[in-house]
């Protein structure tokens, strides 16, 4: 069983932004360049979404 990350429920989240026709945006980690280096940025970071991806996690 995955465990909700600051009630955030995968399932539901997905559920709702394909009715919605939206993509998820996650304020705790937000798809910019300072999220993922903190000096010396390199001069851009393109963030794109890989469609081809399932979840099929099994433990």
């Amino acid at each position: 069983m995955s465990v909700a990350y600051k009630d955030q429920l995968y399932a539901e989240l997905k559920k709702q932004h394909n009715q919605n026709g939206t993509l998820f945006e996650d304020p705790e980690f937000p798809a910019t360049d300072s999220s993922i280096y903190y000096k010396d940025l390199p001069d851009e970071i393109r963030f794109v979404e890989n469609t081809g991806l399932e979840c099929t996690s099994v433990i």
